[in-house]
């Protein structure tokens, strides 16, 4: 089948073509005698009724409808091929060819019955047929079937009827040659415009011969140069008839010239504006006083070479989309899959500047519907990955990505949130802090900036229990998410993953638990409803659109910190921050190390107004109110410096206390600070709740389950934190502390363990179990420091402990009496750390 493009100009040169021939055929004496009884024709019934239109010169405007007949028949080519073979009424065999010519146009003709065809033509003489129309139609046919590869041989077909007597016939093929020669592959094209050129230019050639090889020279734009060198050797002849059909063929190939001229290579302009040029000047100095009938012919060929000039003049030097249309019809076996390759790349370029998702959800059907093996030799890739090769993992680029996190970021924020732990410290007031041996006094995400320009960065975190080391990696996490890019830590936004839990949990077989856990929380994060695939994770990880924060690392298994290798070449995370209360080494990879300073003494005052103020209760403390609560903050830390968590405690207890309207009930000493603070929070529920004495029995019979094996605040099993509770409404105890008074949580994935929201107060209250379980028995406070004794990293590891059991015994001294040895061991166990935080 032709190309729709083809049938366009092959229509358009039939029009020039026919505008010529066709009176011809008309006009002609014998055309009448052509006529005969069409109701004596034999021819298969399944096309008669169609050819008998065909047949009727007289009523050609049934021809359309003829044709259409004859479309809808199937396998219409081979029944035409039989009648061609074996009917002998010429009149039938016109129409035939006419039949096979017009159907070519819009069906397949297959290359066998394209050469069984031309052989028929030949083989059976058509080109020679004594019936003018039968010679016309099937150089029509020739035209309308040659295949490229066979185009050259079909042109030296047609040069031989460039010879017929009939005038029409000879325009007809000039037509052709014309036609051919636009269709011709560019590997033929030099050898057949060899041929062409050598008939045009042989002077011993017939002039009607030369003419028409001339014609399909100019006409084509193929070589406008020879073709004017033999227009004028013909002219020079000073023939009336040959000057005549010279002019008129001249008129002609201007007239196609003006039209196709934007089909032409650069080449074929620069040849056809000489030739044109050298056309036009001929005639002005040969043909300037004609009688006024050559005139007018003249002056029309004149105009119509100027004209085919200008149009010339006017296109640019650049690739004309009908030239690359041509090309793509010449040679679509190249020509397509370049095609297809160029619109691949244009959509994944289009996509990733206007709708970079785009690509992202191409990538995720690509993965989906075609996931299927190919071939063995091609390295037993599926479909799905030879499609995908085509994105050129487009569908990773920091666009793509960028747009994902965009897209997701609100549900992140909100989900980040509701977290127990983040939720616990939503009010940030900037402390300082020592950012790699560097003293800053308010950390802001400016200080960061350039550390998390590099392609990998590990950020840890370290200090005392209570030194707010959670609470500014939660406020790092929030400006990795700001839409503002100056208070970011990074150029593009970021996810925060908070990883809280131990990678005690199994998963499928070749997954890595630390990266499952990651994918996981992020599907809870961005509220998906299933997570993102392995690779696309992988590429989030790489390219830093994750910042993944991993709490209290030195509170963690051996077997958890294990799984949590930066230093090795395969751990995918290029943006962690780690939280230790020792100041790890990560086995020697490159990281920042950003600790959290005291609050000083002169800055304390400055800290209680911002909490205050960000907290809206500035209204309802004056100046000297102010001042009093540091004071009684600096009399309950003592010697010790005042920490975020002490502060915060300290402060809300004050609102507290100050809403109630007696600031003197206020506790004097860190565990009263924290019983009532548990007080204040289990008072502020609506509705019944239990009371006070039974909460603080709970919660530190949960915390000593949470520091008994280690002497570290970390995670219970929550199966011995029920037996340890006992009674039947163990769980729905559990559920209150977490779900209402949101101390405790539920570690997931698994929800099988249980740790306390705050690191120090899980630390006091079971330094008040063991006071109370201990009290003045000797034996039980000799078992005690001999368990401390062989916990992992003694002594740095459990000071913060050790030191909220002195501060117990303290406390309960005069009630419980404790032994005066355990006082003074405690006391050297924890003397090195006075400047210790809470």
């Amino acid at each position: 089948m032709m190309h729709p493009y083809w049938n366009i100009v092959s229509r358009s040169i039939k029009v020039a073509i026919i505008g010529v021939s066709l009176p011809l055929l008309l006009s002609s004496a014998g055309l009448a005698q052509q006529q005969v009884q069409q109701e004596a024709i034999q021819v298969d019934p399944r096309i008669k009724a169609p050819i008998e239109l065909l047949m009727d010169y007289k009523k050609q405007e049934n021809y359309p409808e003829a044709i259409n007949q004859l479309s809808q028949i199937p396998d219409v080519v081979n029944i035409l091929i039989k009648e061609l073979e074996n009917n002998q009424n010429p009149e039938v065999i016109a129409s035939v060819l006419q039949a096979l010519s017009e159907i070519a146009q819009t069906t397949k003709i297959l290359p066998q019955q394209a050469d069984y065809i031309t052989n028929l033509i030949i083989d059976h003489k058509l080109l020679s047929h004594p019936k003018q129309l039968v010679r016309v139609y099937a150089i029509d046919v020739l035209s309308e079937i040659a295949p490229p590869e066979k185009i050259q041989k079909t042109l030296k077909i047609l040069l031989n009827s460039l010879k017929d007597n009939d005038k029409a016939v000879r325009y007809r093929t000039a037509g052709a040659i014309y036609f051919l020669l636009r269709k011709i592959d560019s590997s033929d094209l030099q050898q057949a415009l060899v041929d062409v050129r050598s008939v045009a230019l042989t002077k011993s050639n017939d002039w009607q011969v030369r003419l028409g090889a001339a014609y399909a020279l100019a006409s084509s734009g193929r070589d406008v140069k020879t073709a004017i060198t033999t227009f004028k050797e013909l002219l020079d002849q000073q023939d009336q008839e040959i000057t005549q059909e010279v002019i008129t063929s001249l008129r002609y190939a201007g007239d196609e010239l003006s039209i196709k001229s934007s089909n032409l290579t650069k080449e074929e302009k620069s040849n056809a504006k000489e030739g044109l040029e050298d056309a036009l000047d001929y005639l002005n100095q040969n043909y300037s006083s004609e009688h006024q009938e050559s005139r007018s012919n003249i002056n029309q060929a004149k105009d119509s070479l100027s004209y085919a000039i200008n149009n010339i003049d006017n296109i640019s030097d650049s690739v004309e989309p009908k030239i690359i249309l041509d090309w793509i019809v010449s040679k679509p076996q190249e020509s397509v899959p370049i095609l297809i390759i160029i619109s691949w790349l244009y959509f994944v370029l289009m996509s990733l500047w206007l709708r970079p998702l785009w690509l992202l959800k191409c990538n995720d059907i690509l993965q989906r519907y075609t996931d299927i093996p190919l071939p063995s030799f091609l390295g037993n890739l599926k479909i799905s990955d030879l499609l995908r090769l085509l994105l050129f993992r487009s569908c990773y680029h920091p666009r793509v990505l960028d747009a994902w996190v965009k897209d997701n970021l609100g549900k992140a924020r909100k989900e980040f949130d509701k977290k127990t732990t983040v939720k616990e410290r939503s009010i940030y007031v900037p402390i300082p802090v020592i950012l790699d041996g560097i003293d800053i006094a308010e950390l802001t995400a400016k200080e960061l900036q350039a550390k998390f320009s590099e392609q990998q960065e590990c950020l840890l975190i370290w200090g005392e229990g209570g030194s707010g080391k959670t609470s500014l990696a939660c406020q790092i996490a929030r400006w990795a998410m700001s839409d503002d890019p100056e208070k970011r830590i990074c150029k593009h936004r970021m996810l925060p993953i908070l990883v809280e839990q131990e990678l005690d949990f199994k998963v499928a077989e070749g997954k890595q638990v630390f990266l499952e856990l990651i994918r996981g929380l992020l599907k809870n994060l961005v509220d998906a409803q299933k997570p993102v695939s392995e690779e696309f994770l992988e590429q989030l990880l790489i390219q830093q659109r994750l910042l993944v924060i991993v709490d209290h690392f030195s509170e963690m298994s051996p077997a958890t910190r294990e799984q949590i290798r930066p230093e090795l070449p395969g751990f995918p995370v290029n943006a962690l921050i780690v939280t230790s209360r020792m100041e790890e080494s990560l086995a020697g990879v490159n990281k920042t190390v950003l600790q959290p300073m005291r609050v000083e003494r002169d800055r304390l005052l400055y800290f209680i107004q911002a909490y205050i103020t960000q907290r809206g209760k500035q209204d309802i403390f004056k100046d000297q109110e102010l001042v009093d609560v540091r004071d009684r903050l600096l009399m309950i830390a003592g010697k010790r410096d005042v920490t975020v968590l002490l502060a915060k405690l300290f402060i809300e207890q004050i609102i507290a206390v100050k809403t109630g309207g007696n600031i003197d009930k206020f506790p004097k000493n860190i565990p009263d600070l924290i019983l009532e603070y548990l007080n204040r929070i289990n008072g502020n529920i609506s509705g019944d709740h239990p009371e006070n004495s039974k909460i603080h029995q709970d919660v530190k019979i949960i915390a000593w389950e949470c520091l008994k094996q280690t002497y570290r605040p970390t995670t219970a099993l929550k199966e011995a934190v029920v037996k340890a509770l006992g009674s039947d409404d163990a769980e729905a105890r559990l559920k209150y502390l977490e779900n209402r008074l949101c101390i405790i949580q539920t570690i997931p994935p698994s929800y099988t363990e249980i740790r306390f929201v705050l690191d120090p107060l899980a630390e006091y209250l079971s330094a008040m179990s063991v006071v109370e379980h201990c009290g003045n028995n000797e034996q039980l406070w000799h078992e005690f420091f001999a368990q401390a004794d062989i916990q992992q990293g003694t002594p740095e590891m459990i000071k913060g402990f050790l030191l909220a059991v002195l501060d117990c015994c303290l406390a309960n001294n005069k009630a419980v009496k404790i032994p005066e040895f355990v006082l003074l061991e405690l006391q050297a166990r924890t003397s090195s750390c006075s400047n210790l935080k809470i």
